[in-house]
């Protein structure tokens, strides 16, 4: 008999940044399971790349809207390429997709969290976690869960 499908899983555009800006080292080594940095959006990308509790979904428009952050706070080109390109493999690892889903879901108010909810109908996924207040406001959303990272941490630990 084959498993049970992965739990689809999408990040928050602020999810990725927390974790990218985080200052520890390591990044992003699982050094222990679970994982302790105290850093929740670190912690939930670490167990993406451990690939085997939830399947990481993205989409090119959360891609551009990391890469303009992170661009804004003044790190190197180079630095950005390399970091996206560790994002879409952890993606990969994962079991996840990098999609660009159509438009679906217009129940917020701000067209960048419509543009999130887009991805986690399309997908299939059934939690999104964001630090987002407007978004976690919305839970449950369509009978999907949105958790913030240290609630997605507990519920997926």
């Amino acid at each position: 008999m084959g498993s049970a499908p992965a739990l689809g899983v999408v990040f928050d555009v602020n999810v990725y940044l927390d974790a990218l800006l985080y200052k520890g080292d390591k990044f992003p080594e699982l050094v222990k399971v679970p994982p302790t940095t105290g850093m929740a959006p670190r912690d939930c990308l670490s167990l993406a790349f451990d690939a085997d509790r939830f399947s990481l979904h993205i989409s090119p428009h959360i891609i551009e809207n990391i890469a303009d952050v992170l661009h804004k706070v003044g790190l190197p080109s180079k630095l950005i390429g390399e970091s996206l390109q560790a994002l879409v493999e952890i993606v990969q690892v994962s079991g996840g997709t990098v999609v660009a889903p159509p438009r679906l879901a217009f129940d917020s108010k701000d067209f960048e969290d419509n543009m999130v909810l887009d991805l986690l109908k399309y997908t299939d996924s059934k939690v999104l976690v964001t630090s987002d207040k407007g978004l976690l406001a919305l839970n449950p959303w369509n009978h999907r869960l949105i958790l913030s990272p240290m609630d997605f941490l507990e519920h997926i630990l």
